[in-house]
C-alpha cells in the first residue's frame, strides 16, 4: 500500500512483513515482497531480470543465438562439441579470442538450472555499453567464455546427478584413484562411488570438453556454478588446501563480494544474504584440477528456484565481476607466460598426474612451463638434439646437470624450459618418457626457545618453571585461551625453508591436565584459524606426557593420527603458534618445546631423532636457572589480533 501524504507530496509505504514460515526472504510465493524495500534502501536489483519458469534447452540455445544477433562483434556463439547423448554444447565468447580468458560454466549438474539463467543475463550485461566501468575494463584486457549448460542431457532431465548415476565433477583426474566413498550426508551417497566417478578419469565426454577448455584456451580464472538447498545457504567454495595456490586471493574476493551484497537481500529470520567461505574436499573436482594447474578457481553455491532467479542473478553477477576484477589485477601484476593462445598441456609427464607441463610458443621459440604439485624432485629426461636452457619465473638462469644419458631437471615451483630448437613432438615425448626421482628428505628442527613471544605466551625459564621431560625451553600461555576468539597471544618462529614443497608440521607437546588442550597455527598468507583446520594437539590418548603430534583430529583421536600440511616456499618464512584452549594457568595449560617440519609425508619424528646440539642440557631442564631474556612487549602485537602474516 502506498499513500501520498503532506503538502510536498511525500509518501508512506506499508508492507506486509509477516513471514508464514518464519524465514523472511525465502517464503514460498512471497520472496519478492522484500525487494521493494531493498531496492529503495540499497538498490538490491542492479543486473537481474526475473524468469517465470525453467526454459527448455532448445529455448536456451535460441536465447544464445539471439544474443549473438543482437550484439554482432561482441558476442560469438562457439560450439564446443556434443555431450554423451549427442546434444551440442555451446559457449558464448565475449572479447578478443587471442587474449587470456575467464571461464564460467553452469549446469554441470542438470538440476542446478537457475545459474544458467544468470549466466545468460551476465553475457547481456557484459555486451551492453553501460555506466558500470567494470565490464568495459575487463573486456579491454581479457576475454570471457561463458558455458550456460555444461551438460545438456542432464539439464533436459532436470535430475540430480545421483539419479543418473554419474557426477561429472568426480570424473576429473585429481585424486581420482583415491576417491573410495562419498560422505554420508551427500546427495550422492545412494550410489556406488565407482558409478559416480566413472570407469576411469575423463571417461565422460562433457568432462573432457571442460578439461580441453581449461588447458587449450589461455584461461586465467575459472568459476564453476552450483546450487543446493536453502539450509546450506550461499557459499563460495575454494579448492582444497592440498590443491589451492590462491587462497588469499579468494579470501579477498569473498570479502569484496559480501561487501557489495551487504543490505541487499534477506536470508533467514534476521540474517542478510552473504557468501560463506568453504573448502572443497580433497577429491576429484574441476576446481581442484584447475587449481593444480595454477588457474585461480572457485565454485559458487547458490540456492533457490524460479522465485529467486533475480536474487541468484545478482549474486552470480557480483561474484563473477568481483572474481574477474581481482584475478585480472593479479594476472596483470604477475603474468603467467604459458597463459597464451595455442598452448598445449603435455599429458602425464613422467607418467604422473601431479606433474604439470605446458608447451607454448614464446616469440619464435618453443617453451615448456612445468611444475610439480606437492613435493619436489628431479626429472630425469632423455637427451635432446639441441642445447637446452632453464630459467625461473623472474628470468634467472637455473643450473641443471647434463649427462650422456640425458638431462636432470629440478622439479617443484614453475620453471621455464627452453628445448633449444628441438621439435615439439620430440619435446613432448621426452617429457612423457622421463622419470621422476624423489627429492631428498628434508627435516627441520625448531626448538621453542627460538620463538619470539607476544602477549601472555612465555618461556618456562622466565616463569621459573621446570619439566624434566622437556627437550628445550618450552613455551606456555599464562592466561585463559578462548578458541572462539583467540587473543593476540602467540609464539612467532622465523624459519629458513630450504626448498619449496609441501611440509608436514609436527610439534612436541604436553598437556599436564590430561585434557585435550591445543595450539593453533597461522601460516604465511593466512589468518588465524577459527576451526580445526590448523590445530596442534586436541587429541586424547596420553596427552599428559610429552609426545609428538600433528593435526588435531578431535578428542577421540590418538596423538599423531592426523597430518598438518603446509605449502611453504623457499627462503625465510614465519609461523605463528597461538594459544587456543587450556585451563587458564601456566601450570595446567598445554606446553610446546619443539617443532619439526618435514617434506616426507610418511615420516614421524621421535625424541631420538632430535639433534643433540639443539637439546637443552639435562641440568638446565631440572634446575630453575636464570630467567631468559625478556619477551617482546605485548604492545607490539597487531591491534586486531587477526592480521594476516605477510608471505
Amino acid at each position: 500500500m502506498v499513500e501520498e501524504v503532506g503538502r510536498r507530496g511525500g509518501f508512506i509505504a506499508a508492507f506486509d512483513f509477516i513471514s508464514p514460515n518464519g524465514q523472511p526472504g525465502v517464503d514460498p510465493g512471497a520472496t519478492w515482497k522484500w525487494l521493494p524495500v531493498g531496492n529503495a534502501l540499497h538498490r538490491s536489483i542492479r543486473f537481474a531480470r526475473s524468469l517465470a519458469q525453467r526454459q527448455s534447452y532448445d529455448e536456451l540455445v535460441e536465447r544464445m543465438r539471439d544474443l549473438e544477433r543482437r550484439f554482432p562483434g561482441r558476442v560469438a556463439l562457439q560450439p564446443l562439441g556434443n555431450d554423451a547423448e549427442g546434444t551440442p554444447i555451446f559457449a558464448l565468447r565475449l572479447g578478443d579470442a587471442s587474449r587470456p580468458a575467464f571461464l564460467i560454466q553452469a549446469s554441470i549438474h542438470g538440476a542446478e538450472w537457475v545459474n544458467t539463467a544468470a549466466l545468460l543475463r551476465l553475457a547481456e550485461v557484459l555486451a551492453t555499453p553501460q555506466d558500470d566501468p567494470r565490464p568495459r575494463w575487463i573486456l579491454a584486457h581479457f576475454a570471457v567464455l561463458l558455458v550456460p549448460v555444461m551438460s545438456p542431457a542432464e539439464y533436459t532431465r532436470g535430475a540430480p546427478p545421483g539419479e543418473t548415476g554419474r557426477d561429472l565433477e568426480c570424473n576429473f583426474d585429481y585424486q581420482w584413484e583415491a576417491l573410495a566413498r562419498t560422505p554420508p550426508d551427500e546427495w550422492r551417497n545412494t550410489l556406488p562411488v565407482e558409478r559416480l566417478k566413472g570407469p576411469r578419469p575423463w571417461s565422460e565426454r562433457e568432462a573432457r570438453i571442460l578439461r580441453d577448455l581449461l588447458v587449450n584456451q589461455p584461461i586465467i580464472g575459472y568459476i564453476s556454478l552450483h546450487m543446493h538447498g536453502e539450509k546450506r545457504g550461499w557459499r563460495m567454495v575454494f579448492p582444497s588446501a592440498n590443491a589451492s595456490h590462491h587462497t588469499p586471493l579468494l579470501e579477498d574476493l569473498c570479502a569484496l563480494v559480501n561487501a557489495r551484497l551487504r543490505g541487499r537481500f534477506l536470508q533467514g529470520a534476521t540474517q542478510q544474504l552473504m557468501l560463506h567461505p568453504e573448502e572443497w574436499r580433497d577429491e576429484p573436482s574441476s576446481i581442484n584440477w584447475a587449481s593444480v594447474r595454477r588457474i585461480p578457481a572457485c565454485a559458487l553455491e547458490t540456492t533457490g528456484s524460479e522465485e529467486q532467479t533475480a536474487i541468484t542473478t545478482e549474486v552470480v553477477h557480483e561474484a563473477a565481476l568481483g572474481f574477474m576484477e581481482i584475478v585480472a589485477a593479479d594476472a596483470l601484476a604477475r603474468p603467467q607466460p604459458w597463459a597464451v593462445a595455442g598452448r598445449r598441456e603435455i599429458e602425464r609427464p613422467a607418467g604422473r598426474s601431479n606433474l604439470i607441463a605446458f608447451l607454448f610458443g614464446e616469440g619464435n621459440r618453443l617453451r615448456v612451463a612445468y611444475w610439480k604439485h606437492r613435493r619436489v624432485g628431479v626429472l630425469r629426461m632423455p637427451p635432446l638434439p639441441h642445447e637446452a636452457f632453464l630459467r625461473d619465473m623472474k628470468g634467472h638462469a637455473i643450473t641443471f646437470s647434463r649427462t650422456e644419458s640425458g638431462l636432470h631437471l629440478p622439479v617443484g615451483e614453475p620453471l621455464l624450459f627452453d628445448p633449444g630448437g628441438a621439435p615439439a613432438e620430440k619435446v613432448v615425448r621426452a617429457f612423457q618418457e622421463a622419470s621422476l626421482l624423489p627429492a631428498p628428505r628434508q627435516v627441520i628442527w625448531i626448538p621453542a626457545d627460538r620463538a619470539r613471544l607476544f602477549g601472555r605466551m612465555q618461556h618456562a625459564s622466565r616463569l621459573r618453571l621446570k619439566d624434566p621431560g622437556a627437550l628445550a625451553d618450552w613455551i606456555v600461555c599464562t592466561g585463559k585461551p578462548d578458541r572462539d576468539r583467540m587473543p593476540s597471544w602467540y609464539a612467532e618462529f622465523a624459519i629458513n625453508i630450504p626448498a619449496t614443497d609441501t611440509y608436514t608440521l609436527w610439534a612436541r607437546v604436553r598437556s599436564p591436565s590430561g585434557q585435550a588442550g591445543s595450539f593453533a597455527i597461522a601460516a604465511p598468507g593466512t589468518r588465524i584459524p577459527r576451526d580445526s583446520a590448523l590445530l596442534l594437539g586436541n587429541t586424547d590418548g596420553g596427552a599428559a606426557h610429552w609426545h609428538w603430534t600433528s593435526q588435531g583430529d578431535g578428542k577421540d583421536a590418538s596423538p599423531g593420527s592426523g597430518r598438518l600440511r603446509l605449502r611453504l616456499t623457499r627462503g625465510g618464512t614465519l609461523l605463528r603458534v597461538y594459544a587456543r584452549e587450556g585451563l587458564g594457568t601456566a601450570e595446567a595449560n598445554p606446553r610446546l618445546d619443539f617443532l619439526c617440519l618435514t617434506n616426507d609425508p610418511d615420516y614421524t619424528p621421535s625424541d631420538a631423532d632430535v639433534p643433540q646440539a639443539l637439546r637443552l642440557d639435562q641440568a638446565k631442564r631440572t634446575s630453575l636457572g636464570p630467567p631468559a631474556s625478556p619477551s617482546l612487549p605485548a604492545g607490539r602485537v597487531p591491534s586486531d589480533g587477526y592480521s594476516r602474516i605477510s608471505p
